[in-house]
């Protein structure tokens, strides 16, 4: 049966795409790669030494909001300027898994990992030649930090000590940031804090020059300067064209060597499309959201290299907890039943993924064990027949009741629900398809509302108009889950979508932080994800394996599910 209504599903979804169906999304975007699908990862001639000059294109989906401010962004595409245009005080490397200096040229942690300090680099300019100084640094901070703030980086340093202080007003600067000298600075923390060195040492920095006489409160629509933004980065802006392109041009002066490149342009274009204009030559680089055997034996006849990327995150379906009937456990373990996520993956996904059981990074080491989660009718001894007698139970346990095909309510009436989700990623928009036929399985009408990413997440899940929407999220190296799951981050705008409040999730997630040592965090974070797929406050549904793909001729690039973008500078193209 899961063959066969699958199979129709795709016919349907294909038929639909390929009437037009067009738009942009986010993209959510190595040891965990699926062995059976075998991707061109033969190495390309040694193309010898590097060479100046040429442009990148990378072919992007949806056009960037244009919040180029690394403490203002929300947007995935907004990010993939401001990673190359703005640095922090510490970068991480994603194949060494460490943090190293960056605007910083040296730093420490005390022993007792409550105090780092940095010595900041002399040789680093702004992109507008003002150079780089310990007002940037205490002035990044200090934004984040204020009472006006809007933005959602305050979880990132909250930790400091003094931070609370000074966003309540009642402190004029923050006690836990200590200036020594113009080159040497102390940050202090008021409890040991896991994530210290991607939150704070990594925190990113923008210009106090440009942004320090700005009002906080009113940052956010200062437009003149969010789509001309100036860092201390690779490559800085040359122009902004919304809906068409973000063209960056190479920094001569950027402290870590001048690029090999002369520039870097983002282009938006439909998936469509992109395939044919990097076979022309058209674009260099994009992503393949949407991998088959088919697609990479496209791109292997017309000689462009496909590498395999495990994504960082996960899609998922959030239900909102806040509001009936989402705001029962046992109809969203009922949904969670409902969804045929392991035909999805196998039979769309065609093996490029995994179903996700758990809100984490499918390589990370806090992952819990799989004996200790339930499938919900997703693992591989499971049965879809199971799965639906098993939703329908959860249904009738909430007080739904199920008779001749349909689902009717507790007063009776038969169930609708309104599934909400953005175009542009293909197979996201197909698992809406998919996710419609399932609920019919169990006699739910489920209508499907899609529009363009920017819509959705502003004016639908920021405000928290919705039930049921489809997302995806990105993850950071660490497996602290705080900014998007703890209480505290459900407000308008803020990261907890589903409205997620529980007392032992709280629990679970400030006491991860506490510790250092991986061993001691993993039995902590591996509860915290038994327990979120237990509450299923929203749906993991999928991690995709996706492709980077590219001509020959580019080179320099080392691509991560944490980054693309790891060692910008020294990308070149040989020809």
């Amino acid at each position: 049966m899961r063959v066969r209504r699958i199979a129709v599903i795709l016919l349907a979804a294909v038929m639909i795409l390929t009437m037009g169906l067009a738009g942009c999304a986010d993209p959510e975007d190595p040891d965990d790669i699926n062995d059976e699908n075998d991707v061109n990862d033969e190495p390309v001639d040694d193309p010898g030494e590097p060479q100046e000059g040429g442009v990148v294109t990378r072919g992007i989906w949806s056009s960037p909001a244009g919040v180029f401010h690394p403490q203002l962004y929300t947007d995935a595409y907004d990010a993939m300027t401001i990673d190359i245009v703005f640095d922090g005080l510490l970068s991480y490397d994603p194949f060494e898994e460490e943090y190293v200096p960056n605007l910083a040229e040296d730093f420490e942690m005390s022993d007792d990992n409550l105090t780092m300090k940095f010595t900041l680099r002399e040789d680093v300019y702004w992109h507008d030649g003002e150079p780089f100084t310990m007002d940037d640094v205490v002035h990044s901070f200090e934004f984040v930090a204020d009472p006006e703030y809007t933005g959602v980086r305050f979880p990132n340093i909250q930790q400091i000590e003094g931070v609370e202080a000074y966003r309540d007003g009642e402190a004029d600067e923050i006690s836990g940031i200590n200036v020594i000298n113009d080159r040497e600075l102390e940050i202090t923390l008021q409890d040991v804090y896991a994530p210290a060195l991607g939150d704070v040492g990594a925190f990113v920095i923008s210009p106090a020059h440009i942004w320090e006489d700005v009002d906080v409160a009113g940052a956010a629509e200062r437009r003149d300067l969010l789509e001309n933004p100036v860092g201390t980065g690779p490559f800085m802006m040359d122009e902004f064209a919304r809906d068409e392109y973000v063209r960056l041009v190479r920094y001569e002066d950027y402290h870590r060597g001048s690029p090999y490149l002369d520039g870097i342009t983002l282009e938006v274009t439909g998936q469509d499309t992109a395939q044919a204009r990097l076979a022309t030559g058209d674009l260099d680089f994009m992503d393949v959201s949407e991998m088959s055997d088919d697609q990479v034996a496209f791109f292997e006849d017309q000689g462009i290299v496909v590498e395999e990327v495990m994504t960082d995150g996960y899609q998922h379906m959030i239900m909102n907890n806040r509001v009936e009937p989402f705001d029962d456990v046992n109809i969203r373990q009922a949904v969670a039943y409902t969804l045929d996520r392991a035909g999805f993956v196998e039979y769309i996904l065609e093996g490029y993924g995994e179903v996700a059981h758990a809100p984490l990074a499918p390589f990370a080491w806090a992952y819990p064990d799989m004996d200790a989660l339930n499938t919900y009718g997703d693992g591989p001894d499971d049965t879809r027949d199971e799965a639906i007698e098993n939703a329908i139970a959860k249904f009738e346990e909430a007080g739904w009741s199920y008779d001749d095909g349909t689902m009717y309510d507790e007063n009776g009436d038969p169930v609708e629900l309104t599934l909400k989700y953005p175009t542009g990623n293909v197979p996201r928009e197909e698992s809406a398809l998919i996710w419609q036929d399932n609920f019919s399985e169990v006699g739910i009408d489920l209508e499907l509302r899609s529009m363009d990413f920017d819509t959705l997440a502003s004016n639908y899940v920021d405000e928290r108009d919705f039930k049921l929407a489809l997302m995806g999220w990105s993850l950071i190296p660490d497996p602290n889950p705080y900014g998007i799951w703890h209480s505290d981050q459900d407000f308008p705008g803020g990261f907890n979508q589903p409205g997620f409040v529980n007392e032992r999730n709280d629990e679970l997630i400030e006491e991860g932080i506490r510790y250092i040592d991986e061993e001691e965090r993993k039995p902590i974070y591996q509860e915290w994800g038994e327990l979120m797929n237990e509450k299923v406050p929203g749906l993991p549904l999928y991690h995709m394996i996706e492709g980077r793909a590219y001509r020959p001729e580019f080179q320099g690039h080392s691509f991560h599910p944490f980054t693309d973008y790891h060692d910008v500078h020294e990308w070149y193209l040989d020809e």
